[in-house]
């Protein structure tokens, strides 16, 4: 029985994985647009009949697995849940995309200051929440 309910979540977050590909695709084209519709979020309220909280959360993380190649790949195949994956586009929301460094000459060491913090490469720190995210819950 346990291995049958593994399988079934494995399929579920697949399942869920490539909803949340279609619905920001269909947000992107403004699928959902019509008479008295507000967004995707209140069109997906009403007619998948979640709260519209629930809605405007799976809005969200649907936009937010364009920027994370390596968890869409893992939530695709079932190995992480949507929990696990939401709570990753929470931290990730404000990680920066990954910019190529301006050349360092040998005889300037110095590296110029930049405002805000300062982050590891985007794809060392999608790997790193994808490791922890494999091996932990979702808490």
């Amino acid at each position: 029985m346990e291995s049958e309910l593994l399988g079934l979540a494995g399929h579920i977050a697949a399942a869920q994985c490539r909803f949340l590909q279609l619905l920001a695709e269909f947000d992107r084209r403004d699928g959902w647009a019509g008479p008295g519709l507000r967004s995707c979020a209140h069109w997906l309220s009403w007619k998948a009949g979640m709260s519209l909280r629930t809605a405007i959360e799976q809005v969200r993380v649907a936009h937010a697995l364009a920027k994370l190649p390596r968890v869409t790949e893992a939530f695709a195949a079932g190995r992480i849940s949507y929990s696990k994956v939401r709570a990753i586009t929470r931290v990730t929301a404000d990680l920066p995309v990954d910019q190529p460094q301006p050349e360092q000459f040998d005889d300037d060491p110095k590296v110029p200051d930049q405002p805000g913090p300062r982050w590891a490469p985007a794809q060392e720190v999608e790997q790193t929440l994808l490791q922890v995210a494999l091996g932990g819950t979702a808490s």
